[in-house]
């Protein structure tokens, strides 16, 4: 369990960071974790017990904390096999007070609890069609994602979906601007509790990586600056427009609907959505 970089993630709902393993099968293009592990090999933690008395142990400290798996491999890859979320499931049920988001992109839902705990928040990982193809080829179609969504909705669980991270290529706006539309086509904005946005950041090993391959090269086909954690990302004013961009068109469908906006400073926050 660790906290999010102190540069950021001040107003985030979920600033805990829960790891069950690393090394993820979908490979996208723009992942960091690609940079961190001597081989890509997926690794998964089973000593069930000692997670979860950590965990408990944890909450009983911070018992507000929201709490976030899938940073270092999707929340759902091996979860018909360890079981994890039913065990998370038991121990945040004890703490309502708390938040327990997994991320996705996983089309395999089918294993999950028929009863799940308020507490739960399922955000499935979105971004428009054509980044899907390119910058996530190993994942389910956006519509695919979409729909699954749907399915845990009316099984009762809170639904997050995380435009994260934004690919501000050569023409993006377009496809980002219909992406909103396609939420609302496939899944139905009524259905989505929160947004979380992020834009394509990256370290300089990843960036190493990136200038690879000409699929690399073409995720950062523009300017990025080096930030204060230590990593790339646009100008500050293009982040707040690109944020902005996507709150308005999001507001045109659910106009009340939460937002948070992923490892940025407060200052970006305020820009976009004030106070």
């Amino acid at each position: 369990m660790f906290p999010q970089h102190p540069w950021y993630g001040v107003r985030d709902q979920c600033r805990y960071n829960l790891i069950l393993g690393y090394n993820c099968t979908a490979s996208c293009r723009y992942c960091f974790v690609q940079t961190i592990f001597d081989d890509p090999i997926p690794t998964i933690f089973v000593d069930s017990a000692e997670m979860t008395t950590e965990l408990r142990n944890f909450l009983s400290q911070t018992p507000d904390a929201g709490v976030s798996t899938g940073e270092y491999i999707d929340s759902f890859l091996f979860d018909e096999i360890t079981g994890h979320t039913r065990e998370l499931m038991d121990v945040f049920a004890s703490f309502p007070e708390s938040t327990l988001e997994l991320r996705t992109k996983s089309a395999r839902i089918g294993h999950l609890p028929p009863d799940p705990i308020p507490q739960i928040l399922v955000s499935y990982s979105v971004n428009p069609p054509d980044v899907v193809t390119f910058a996530e080829p190993a994942t389910p179609s956006l519509e695919t994602r979409l729909i699954k969504a749907g399915e845990l909705h009316d099984r009762g669980y809170r639904i997050a979906l995380r435009i994260d991270p934004v690919i501000p290529a050569k023409e993006f706006e377009k496809g980002y601007r219909a992406l909103a539309g396609l939420v609302e086509q496939h899944l139905g904005w009524h259905r989505v509790y929160r947004v979380f946005l992020g834009v394509l950041r990256f370290d300089h090993a990843l960036l190493e990586r990136l200038t690879q391959t000409a699929g690399g090269r073409q995720l950062i086909d523009s300017e990025f600056v080096p930030c204060p954690d230590g990593k790339y990302r646009p100008f500050t004013h293009q982040r707040v427009e690109i944020f902005r961009m996507l709150v308005g068109e999001i507001r045109e469908y659910a106009p009340a609907i939460d937002f948070s906006i992923t490892m940025e400073p407060d200052y970006v926050w305020r820009a976009v959505l004030g106070p």
